[in-house]
């Protein structure tokens, strides 16, 4: 018999029909990174792994084998279970988003304690709701993800002479950093003041700061929007299959 791997806290990220009645789980374990996972009969019974066959849930599990194939699911305890009861379309786009960037981020054998941190974190705040701020929430969610991947710049000081950027700053290449006034130019539209302040404290703190993340100053998004998607079209292997379900929500949001 297979020797069982404990893999502990997991978050379920993906479900796969496979063969007639098995499922195929793709988790996020802080200890493991991405482990892709066969529950045998997990369709055609819904007894043998209780309610852990769900997305955005947690659970305890364990797996047998996985030389040369997949490994078998052996144990999916449910520890915790997000967005369980009447979800909203709006919150189930934000939080299918947010799951396939940290499933395509994630590595197997790779511990990500952060990447799970950030996950769950942000999972909580899809399950308070979403609803009319969908946009800030967004970009609140990809700032803090590019920050936990370390590909975020520091807004804080200019890229190129260390001064603060206080008063404002540039953004002209997303793969750097900010420019202060003085080395900016005419590099293109200026991040306002109170949008980096805002970032700064996003990026600082140890778990979502949901309120801030949702009074994001409106009216100065569309240049960081403009930053962070060309940022992470850069780092993501493609177009993620969330993403046109999100770009409705979003529209469908309170105007912005």
């Amino acid at each position: 018999m297979a020797a069982t791997r404990e893999l502990g806290p997991c978050l379920v990220a993906r479900l796969t029909p496979f063969r007639d009645a098995d499922l195929i789980l793709s988790l996020l374990s802080a200890a493991h990174g991405r482990v892709d996972a066969i529950a045998r009969g997990a369709r055609s019974s819904r007894r043998r792994f209780g309610g852990a066959m769900r997305l955005f849930c947690e659970v305890n599990a364990a797996v047998q084998g996985g030389r040369g194939s997949l490994p078998v699911l052996s144990q999916a305890d449910v520890q915790r279970v997000w967005l369980q009861d009447e979800v909203g379309y709006d919150q189930l786009c934000f939080a299918s988003y947010l799951t396939e960037l940290a499933l395509v981020a994630s590595q197997p054998d790779h511990a990500d304690a952060d990447l799970y941190d950030w996950l769950s974190g942000w999972l909580t705040i899809t399950q308070l709701g979403v609803s009319g701020h969908v946009r800030s929430l967004r970009l609140a969610a990809e700032v803090t993800f590019l920050h936990v991947m370390g590909l975020f710049p520091d807004v804080r000081s200019c890229h190129s002479c260390g001064r603060e950027t206080s008063a404002g700053a540039a953004w002209p290449d997303p793969t750097e950093g900010l420019l202060c006034g003085d080395c900016a130019g005419d590099a293109g539209p200026v991040i306002a003041p109170d949008m980096l302040l805002a970032l700064a404290v996003l990026i600082s703190q140890p778990e979502p700061a949901i309120e801030l993340a949702r009074s994001l100053p409106v009216q100065t998004l569309r240049p960081v929007e403009d930053r962070v998607a060309r940022l992470l079209a850069r780092v993501l292997p493609s177009t993620l299959r969330s993403s046109e379900a999100l770009r409705t929500a979003v529209r469908d949001d309170l105007p912005v």
